[in-house]
């Protein structure tokens, strides 16, 4: 049987592990969210020589 204490430390424990994963996925979805952002932009602007052979 565990004491108390131990029983917090691993209920602490847990929580900080559960927090940890949150900001790694919260990273990850922030980095995809700019890669998907920056490949969006890239494909709906018209090259640059698109405009030179215009004028």
């Amino acid at each position: 049987m565990q004491s108390p204490a131990s029983n917090k430390a691993l209920e602490l424990y847990r929580l900080e592990k559960l927090a940890q994963e949150a900001q790694v996925q919260m990273v990850a979805e922030r980095l995809r969210s700019s890669i998907l952002s920056a490949l969006s932009h890239d494909i709906l602007t018209p090259p640059l020589y698109a405009f030179r052979e215009a004028f």
